[in-house]
């Protein structure tokens, strides 16, 4: 539709557009009232105040410049025949100048060659044929400068103005797109220096107050009840630290990206994602019993250890297979990680990031068990090793 309306994309219709072409129409529609009542240039019968008829045709169709331009200059051609059959009117034709302009200058590009071509060819036509029907050089002089001025003037010199708005019109968007990938820039920074400290909090702070948690609890084992000071002393070390790493927790939750948030769809539905993403290895999971909501530290560690389990499965035993296992019980939930190849040895202990020291410590803080290490198994025709990392945790956190 657009196509054939000449209508222009939204943007180019300013929100004053309107008030401007209302303003403009009866600025035409009053001049040329003026023009009429003054008889300039009135050729032909003597029509009157109908004269006005056609012109407020014209000037009507000035609302449509910015919108439908092509329209309106369809209904100023037709106030323009209508204005011939009364005898041509200055008034009204300076009008239709306006609107051929305005076709050329907020119409569709495609439609300028062909305004311009088809403005040239009705100059050069009219002006030779009044000049071979009336026989009369001043005539056809006149109308062809009448015609140059109202048709082929407006079209030419829209030309730079055009040029002049579209390169304005990309100016503003590639400020706009600047703008926009300036903010991508600062938010992917921003994201990435949370995602640092969250590393760095997890795999540093949290760490340590797990192992003071883990020896507190130690301690108060083997200090005599005799001592109850020293026992009270050491279950209040104990409990600030398990506090302190529940609020890590949460603090290294809000500085991740909500797309690396572990727990944003539990440990159930991140399995999938997760040994699709392992590398060098091949992963299946399996999943025993009704699946249902484990609380939030639950959730987190055992998608760790699947996690740490894998990247180790990827770098000790490439070209493998793992195997994820997990297992609601009643009571608590067992994640069972076993990484099978033909390789000599068990993979080494990790002595960053998790590894098997933090995924232990990790387990003993919330009251589980866990174990890791190597286990024979069958392969075709050879013997091999594997390597299984178990870990079973209750429903809450230990007290």
């Amino acid at each position: 539709m657009a196509r054939w309306t000449g209508a222009v994309p939204a943007e180019w219709a300013e929100p004053t557009g309107l008030r401007r072409d209302v303003r403009l129409a009866a600025f035409c529609f009053g001049g040329g009232l003026l023009l009429l009542a003054l008889n300039v240039n009135q050729v032909g019968i003597d029509a009157g105040w109908w004269r006005a008829l056609p012109l407020a045709f014209v000037c009507l169709a000035l609302l449509l410049r910015r919108t439908a331009p092509l329209v309106g200059l369809l209904v100023g051609v037709v106030a323009g025949v209508w204005d011939l059959t009364f005898g041509p009117s200055l008034a009204t034709w300076l009008v239709f100048g306006q609107l051929t302009y305005d076709v050329a200058l907020y119409g569709r590009r495609e439609v300028l060659p062909w305004l311009l071509r088809f403005s040239v060819a009705a100059t050069v036509v009219s002006t030779l044929a009044t000049l071979f029907l009336a026989e009369n050089f001043a005539l056809g002089a006149a109308v062809g400068v009448t015609l140059t001025l109202i048709l082929v003037v407006p079209v030419v010199t829209s030309v730079p103005v055009r040029r002049w708005r579209e390169r304005a019109e990309r100016e503003r968007e590639r400020a706009e797109q600047i703008t926009r990938l300036a903010e991508l820039s600062r938010r992917q920074a921003l994201a990435e220096e949370r995602a640092r400290m969250a590393r760095e909090l997890h795999d540093v702070v949290a760490n340590h107050l797990s192992a003071v948690a883990i020896h507190a609890t130690a301690a108060q084992a083997l200090v005599s009840a005799d001592d109850p000071k020293l026992v009270d002393i050491l279950g209040v070390i104990r409990e600030n630290s398990v506090q302190g790493l529940a609020e890590m927790r949460r603090m290294v939750e809000v500085l991740r990206e909500p797309g690396d948030l572990v727990l944003a769809q539990g440990l159930a539905e991140a399995l999938p994602r997760l040994a699709a993403a392992a590398a060098h290895v091949q992963v299946t999971v399996e999943q025993v019993g009704e699946p249902r909501p484990l609380p939030p530290d639950v959730d987190h560690a055992a998608y760790r250890i699947v996690q740490e389990s894998l990247t180790n499965a990827g770098k000790h035993a490439p070209g493998g297979t793992a195997a994820v296992r997990l297992e609601y019980l009643p009571s608590s939930v067992v994640v069972t990680v076993d990484s099978s190849a033909l390789v000599a040895s068990p993979p080494p202990v990790d002595g960053a990031g998790m590894g098997l020291v933090g995924m232990r410590e990790r387990v003993a803080l919330l009251g589980g068990e866990f174990s890791a290490g190597p286990m024979a198994i069958d392969s075709v025709g050879s013997c091999g090793r594997a390597w299984r990392v178990r870990a079973e945790l209750p429903m809450g956190v230990a007290p």
